[in-house]
C-alpha cells in the first residue's frame, strides 16, 4: 500500500488520530468525562473567598483535546476533597474514568493533589477559570485552562 513500511504506518497512525480528536472535540466534556452520581459539593463556611472560589464543577481539555472535569467537593485552608474525570485518550492509550482524591491547599492558595502524575491548580477570581499544570516525571508537562460548570 505504501512504498515505506514505516511511512505508511505513520500515516495510517497519523489518519486514525486525526479522526479520533475530532469525534473527541465534536462531543460535550460533560458526555465524555461524567462526574459519578455521588459527587456532592458542600459550599465552604468562613474561608479565604479567593479559596472558596475553587469549590464547585470544573471543565475543560489538556492540551485543547483531552476531555476533563474536576469537582472540589470540599475546601479548607489546608486541604481539599476533589473528584478528578478524564475522557478516552485519542490514541488509545487509556480509557475515561474517574479518581476521588484528598488534595493539599498550598499557601499560594493552589491545589495539588496526585502521586505518580501531580495536578497542580490555581484560580483567576477576575476571569472565574482555574488554570492546571499535570506533570509526569521531568519531561512530561501538559497544560488546562477550566471553566466553572453546572452540573
Amino acid at each position: 500500500m505504501f512504498p515505506n513500511w514505516d511511512e505508511g504506518i505513520k500515516k495510517i497512525c497519523q489518519s486514525i488520530y486525526f479522526q479520533r480528536s475530532h469525534e473527541i472535540l465534536s462531543r460535550p466534556i460533560e458526555e465524555q468525562a461524567p462526574f459519578p452520581e455521588d459527587v456532592r459539593v458542600i459550599q465552604p463556611k468562613r474561608l479565604d473567598p479567593k479559596l472558596a472560589s475553587f469549590s464547585g464543577y470544573w471543565s475543560g481539555r489538556w492540551g485543547g483535546l483531552l476531555p476533563s472535569q474536576l469537582a472540589v467537593e470540599q475546601i479548607d485552608s489546608n486541604k481539599a476533597k476533589v473528584v478528578y474525570t478524564w475522557g478516552d485518550d485519542a490514541l488509545g492509550k487509556f480509557e475515561k474514568g474517574w479518581n476521588r482524591l484528598a488534595a493539599k491547599v498550598l499557601p499560594s492558595g493552589t491545589i495539588r493533589f496526585g502521586t505518580k502524575a501531580k495536578f497542580t491548580f490555581k484560580i483567576d477570581v477576575d476571569e472565574d477559570v482555574i488554570y492546571g499544570v499535570r506533570r509526569v516525571g521531568r519531561n512530561d508537562i501538559s497544560e488546562i485552562v477550566m471553566r466553572r460548570t453546572q452540573v
